[in-house]
C-alpha cells in the first residue's frame, strides 16, 4: 500500500512539474500581429554627361520627388515588446521619380585677353597674335622715336619686319607733298609714291 501511495505522489509531482512548464512556454509564447504601414520610398540622383556644355557647369534637368509604398509586416511581441518584425508584402503606391543632374564635359580654353576657345590651337594662335600685336607697337613707337626715320609701318600678320623712309638732305620734313618716284637704299628705282614704295628694298633713300 505504501508503495502505491509513493508512486502516486511521484505522478502528481511530475504532473505539477509539467504543468508549470507548460504554463511558463505558453505565458512566454510571443504574440504575433500584422501590421500594415506606409513607407517613403526614397528617390535616387542619376548623372548624365553633356559634351556640348561646358566643363565645371552643371543644371538640373528633372527634380527629385519621394515615393510611397504600403508594407505588411509580421510583428512578434511579448510582454507588450516588439522582438521580432518580418516583412510579408510590399505595394508601391507612389513611385519615386529620381533627379537628373547634367553635368558638361566640353573643355575650354582660356586665351590672356579673356575670350575662350573650343582647342587648344585657336587658344594658342590667339596668343601668337597678342605677342605680335604687343611687338608691333613697340617695334613701331621705337620707330617714330627716331627723328631719322618716318613712314614708319609694319608686315600684316604674321610678318615681323618693320619698315621705314629715312628723311635726307634732298627732302626736309617740309619738303613739298608731291612725289614721282622714289630711290630705295639698294639703288631700285620706284614709282610708287606712298607707304610701301621700297618695302622689299630696305627702305626709300630718297623721294623724287
Amino acid at each position: 500500500m505504501g508503495s502505491i501511495k509513493r508512486v502516486v505522489a511521484l505522478v502528481c509531482c511530475i504532473g505539477a512539474i509539467v504543468i508549470a512548464i507548460i504554463m511558463v512556454v505558453v505565458l512566454d509564447a510571443p504574440t504575433v500581429k500584422t501590421e500594415e504601414v506606409t513607407e517613403t520610398i526614397e528617390y535616387s540622383t542619376s548623372t548624365v554627361y553633356d559634351d556640348n556644355m561646358r566643363e565645371g557647369l552643371s543644371e538640373l534637368k528633372q527634380e527629385g520627388k519621394n515615393g510611397k509604398k504600403k508594407v505588411t509586416y509580421s510583428v512578434s511581441y511579448r510582454n507588450d515588446k516588439e522582438i521580432d518584425r518580418e516583412k510579408e508584402s510590399e505595394i508601391v503606391i507612389e513611385p519615386a521619380i529620381d533627379e537628373i543632374v547634367v553635368k558638361g564635359t566640353k573643355k575650354y580654353y582660356l586665351c590672356s585677353n579673356g575670350v575662350e576657345y573650343d582647342n587648344v590651337d585657336d587658344k594658342n594662335e590667339c596668343e601668337k597674335r597678342i605677342s605680335w600685336e604687343e611687338q608691333k607697337q613697340t617695334a613701331l613707337q621705337e620707330c617714330y622715336a627716331d627723328g631719322s626715320k618716318f613712314d614708319c609701318w609694319y608686315d600684316e600678320y604674321p610678318g615681323t619686319t618693320l619698315h621705314w623712309s629715312y628723311w635726307t638732305y634732298n627732302e626736309p620734313p617740309s619738303a613739298s607733298q608731291y612725289r614721282s618716284g622714289a630711290i630705295c637704299r639698294d639703288g631700285w628705282h620706284s614709282s610708287a609714291t606712298g607707304r610701301g614704295a621700297c618695302s622689299h628694298h630696305g627702305g626709300v633713300l630718297y623721294w623724287l
